[in-house]
C-alpha cells in the first residue's frame, strides 16, 4: 500500500493535515488453492454501519461504491473493512454470505483520510469484481427446472447432481458458477456455487464446505436431508 505523509497547514485559523491516502485489495480466499482462515470475528467489534454499506453493494453487483468512516485513520478504517469480509467468509450460513462471498472476486480499497482540528475522517472508495452480475444469476437460476414429480429432497438433490455432472467439465482456473452454468466448464468452487445456487431454488437446507482432498483444497456442499434410509443413501450415490 502507498502511503503519503501528511504535512499540517493552516486555513483559515484552522489546522488542518494533508490526505492520507493508501490502498488495499481482497480477494476470495476460496479460489486461491491454499489453506482457508475462517475464525470468526466478535459481533461486537465489526462496524455494523460500514457492514450494511458492503453488502449493500455487493448484493446488487455494484462495481463502485463509498462510505465514510469518521474518528479513525486509514490504516484504522481498513482494518474495519478487512474484518468485515473475514467474518463474512467465517459465517457462511448467516444471511446471504455465501452468496456474497461466494461471487465475490476481487476489493479494491482507496481509503482518503482527512484531518480537521485533530478529528480525522476517512472515505473508503470501493470497486469491486464479481463472478458474475444479478442478470447473470438469474440466467443460471433458471437453467433447471424442478417438475411435481421432484417432490423430496432427495429427488432434488440427485436431479440437481446429475444436471450438473452431466453438462459440465473442470476448468481449475475459471472460478466463476454464472460461467459454469452457461458455458458448461469451471472450477472447483464454480461447480460448488452452481450446486448450492440450484438447491437454495429447490428450498433445501445446503452449506457451501471447504477442505482438502488428495493434498488439494476443494469446495463442496453438504445438504440436510431428514429420514432418509440406508436404500435410499445407496440410491443417492453423489
Amino acid at each position: 500500500a502507498l502511503v503519503a505523509v501528511p504535512a499540517s497547514v493552516v486555513v483559515a485559523d484552522s489546522a488542518f493535515a494533508a490526505d492520507v491516502t493508501l490502498s488495499f485489495e481482497i480477494n476470495n480466499e476460496f479460489v486461491g488453492g491454499n489453506a482457508v482462515d475462517v475464525e470468526a470475528v466478535k459481533e461486537a467489534d465489526l462496524n455494523n454501519t460500514l457492514k450494511n454499506v458492503i453488502v449493500t453493494g455487493m448484493s446488487a453487483y455494484k462495481t463502485t461504491f463509498d462510505a465514510t468512516l469518521t474518528k479513525v485513520s486509514a490504516a484504522e478504517a481498513q482494518a474495519e473493512v478487512e474484518k468485515i469480509f473475514k467474518d463474512m467468509k467465517a459465517n457462511l450460513a448467516i444471511g446471504d454470505n455465501t452468496m456474497l462471498y461466494g461471487m465475490f472476486k476481487n476489493a479494491k480499497v482507496k481509503a482518503t483520510e482527512t484531518v480537521k482540528d485533530g478529528e480525522s475522517e476517512v472515505k473508503l472508495e470501493f470497486t469491486m469484481s464479481y463472478y458474475g452480475t444479478g442478470a447473470d444469476v438469474t440466467a443460471t437460476l433458471g437453467k433447471l427446472t424442478f417438475e411435481t414429480a421432484d417432490n423430496t429432497p432427495l429427488k432434488k438433490v440427485k436431479k440437481v447432481h446429475d444436471y450438473i455432472v452431466s453438462n459440465s467439465f473442470i476448468t481449475e482456473s475459471e472460478h466463476s458458477p454464472t460461467y459454469l452454468a452457461l458455458k458448461n466448464t469451471g472450477s472447483s468452487h464454480a461447480y460448488a456455487m452452481y450446486t448450492y445456487m440450484l438447491l437454495k431454488k429447490a428450498n433445501l437446507d445446503v452449506r457451501y464446505v471447504y477442505g482438502m482432498k488428495n493434498g488439494v483444497y476443494r469446495s463442496w456442499n453438504i445438504v440436510k436431508i431428514e429420514n432418509i434410509n440406508e436404500l435410499e443413501q445407496k440410491a443417492l450415490n453423489i
